[in-house]
């Protein structure tokens, strides 16, 4: 059933000389609804893999992050010399290539040293990052995960406007219709709240996604800018950013 799903397959795409046509004789069928059934099957095997003492593999769809402990960064790539030579022997039993491009490597530590250092990946040698997205959120070396709060913060920010334009305070959507438009906001906001909830403990970064929220908040009341964060937010029926995303870290808990 399986070679007879995969079998026949064309792409079609069209050049200035008229349509063209070509033979699909490897990869995963994109879009298909088994095409994730067969990302497991085949990265279950990798996930298996015995890893290194103190190593292990987080894996999500075609995501892989390899996470090594390590005392200093001499024995963090001793470690991932290990790792990558069994990556890199799955990867070729399975006819797959490393793409160093699409690879990033973060410190994480507490310590006061410098985290931008020069590290070897496979053959090859790369710097290590400030922080780096996995799953849409961002990690960085000190795991304040202030990049994660500031750029969820500034695309937050770019919808509130787009959404107040059509959201004027005279002759627009009634609030509940309102508060259905801003969800989007709030869901730009709260993305991936249950790993950094704890960092809004910290008063700057949790101003910076109040601030977008109060925005939101003013237009679903219809209300002028001078009004204060906490009038509004009860005029408009919003549980205050912070206190959703402690919520949603118990409820993972």
């Amino acid at each position: 059933m399986v070679r007879d799903y995969l079998k026949d397959r064309v792409l079609m795409y069209e050049t200035k000389s008229g349509s063209r046509t070509k033979d699909i004789t490897a990869g995963v069928a994109q879009g298909s609804i088994l095409g994730p059934n067969f990302w497991n099957v085949l990265y279950d095997s990798l996930l298996r893999t015995d890893m290194p003492e103190k190593t292990f593999l987080v894996g999500y769809s075609d995501d892989i992050a390899a996470v090594i402990e390590a005392r200093n960064p001499e024995l963090a790539q001793l470690q991932l010399n290990k790792v990558m030579r069994r990556v890199n022997a799955w990867m070729e039993n399975h006819g797959l290539h490393f793409a160093l491009s699409k690879t990033d490597i973060v410190m994480l530590t507490r310590k006061r040293i410098c985290t931008i250092i020069e590290m070897r990946v496979g053959s090859e040698i790369t710097e290590t990052k400030v922080s780096a997205r996995y799953l849409g959120v961002e990690f960085d070396s000190k795991l304040t995960f202030w990049p994660q709060i500031k750029n969820s913060s500034d695309k937050a920010a770019a919808t509130t406007v787009s959404l107040s334009r059509l959201m004027a305070n005279v002759g627009s959507p009634k609030q509940c219709k309102r508060k259905l438009l801003m969800a989007v906001v709030e869901s730009q906001l709260l993305y991936g709240v249950e790993i950094w909830a704890s960092a809004l403990n910290t008063a700057k970064y949790r101003k910076s996604i109040t601030v977008v929220q109060r925005r939101g908040a003013l237009r679903v009341a219809c209300s002028y800018r001078t009004v204060s964060e906490a009038a509004v937010l009860v005029i408009a029926g919003t549980i205050p950013i912070d206190l959703l995303a402690k919520e949603r870290k118990q409820h993972r808990n």
